[in-house]
């Protein structure tokens, strides 16, 4: 081996020192990286050992998915509750209400509008103001003076909107005016009896038909004064010939119903009914005979007519009573127009009771306080239309 001199030393020491500085430097630059990586390492082994665990934000839980392959987020906006919207007023025309319905009128205002109306036809009527549950007391002028008090019923429930029949009842001689009575006197005799309240307010007895619930209607009973009739014979007559003109009584009793439907528009015209006894029996017979054409049915009770005029009837409906054993007025009186007027080739129906003497309208009126043995006449009766 060759022995090295000093200059080989100091060449060969100052290499080593070389080295060694430079080892000292590699080591001091690696070791954090070293660290760094290791530390690196094995944060990433714990994330892939541990389960994932966050706090919640405020809310429902939400079930962890797997999560998929890394891609590039699409952002998603998350729903915001919107707000309630502010109405926005918008101008528009404030609207009309709409008006409330008139009133239903009192059906006696216009016949009481100046105390007494003037029709066209020239009468004047008018009534006292009065309690519409029952008749009101009214009266009726011709222009030449000729006056009559009469009583009205209006329909029970009455509206204008609808369509009533109207009754006419003509009375016997026991139920016309005293001159020398009482308003009230007078009415108590017209109204005050059964045959009256049964169309009207009612009777008050048992089996008496409750007309004005099943068939409301308007009522007109006119009331002469105790001198004068509706026919110009008296109840014992029987048949007799009718005159030309008729009795002044008669005629405004017609003039009465003709200016009603004037007043009242909602009177049915095709639905006037006539009804009468004793001395109105008479009335009734001669009012068919002389306007046929104008009633939907009549039902005469205890009166008799013309006989040599009953072709006129043949086409009105007509329900005649009387009892055999009548001692005022003649059971022919009955019997010579029923046959009359089927000799014509009308088919009127008759009924001639046995023993209900000279009041037998209270059967077909249901008024006897016990079972009718003609209880089907109203219904008959309202059931009529010209």
């Amino acid at each position: 081996m060759r022995r090295l001199d000093g200059r080989a030393w100091a060449v060969l020491i100052a290499g080593l020192v070389i080295v060694v500085i430079a080892s000292l430097v590699a080591t001091r630059t690696l070791i954090p990286r070293v660290q760094h990586g290791l530390a690196k390492a094995v944060d990433s082994s714990e994330a892939a050992l541990s389960p994932t665990t966050s706090t919640p934000a405020a809310g429902p839980s939400v079930t962890a998915l797997a999560t998929p392959p890394a891609t590039t987020p699409t952002p998603v906006s998350t729903p915001v509750t919107p707000a309630p919207a502010t109405p926005t007023s918008t101008a528009t025309a404030t609207p009309t209400p709409t008006p409330a319905p008139p009133p239903e009128p009192d059906p006696v205002t216009a016949l009481l509008e100046h105390d007494t109306v003037t029709a066209s036809n020239g009468i004047s009527i008018g009534c006292q103001p009065g309690d519409l549950a029952q008749y009101l007391t009214c009266k009726a002028k011709e222009p030449a003076g000729y006056a009559m008090t009469f009583y009205l019923f209006i329909p029970r429930g009455y509206r204008e909107t609808t369509k009533y029949p109207l009754v006419v009842q003509l009375e016997g001689s026991g139920q016309r005016a005293n001159p020398d009575g009482t308003a009230e006197q007078n009415a108590i005799g017209a109204i005050g009896n059964p045959s009256a309240m049964v169309f009207g307010p009612g009777y008050p007895q048992p089996y008496s038909v409750e007309v004005q619930n099943r068939w409301p209607s308007f009522v007109v009973i006119p009331q002469m004064l105790d001198t004068e009739r509706f026919v110009s014979v008296t109840s014992q007559q029987g048949s007799y010939t009718m005159p030309a003109a008729p009795e002044p009584a008669l005629r405004l009793t017609k003039e009465i119903v003709d200016t009603l439907q004037l007043v009242y528009p909602n009177i049915d015209a095709d639905r006037l009914y006539l009804t009468g006894y004793s001395m109105g029996g008479y009335g009734a017979w001669e009012a068919a005979e002389r306007w046929p054409n104008y009633w939907a049915a009549v039902a005469p009770i205890a009166g008799g007519g013309d006989p040599s005029l009953a072709a006129r009837l043949v086409n009105v409906p007509i329900w005649a009573f009387q009892s055999a054993n009548d001692d005022v007025v003649p059971i022919s009186a009955s019997r010579d127009m029923i046959a009359a007027i089927r000799a014509a080739g009308g088919n009127p129906l008759y009924t001639e009771y046995l023993t209900l003497g000279h009041g037998s309208w209270v059967a077909p009126y249901t008024i006897m306080g016990r079972p009718s043995p003609t209880p089907n006449f109203f219904n008959w009766l309202f059931a009529q239309h010209k």
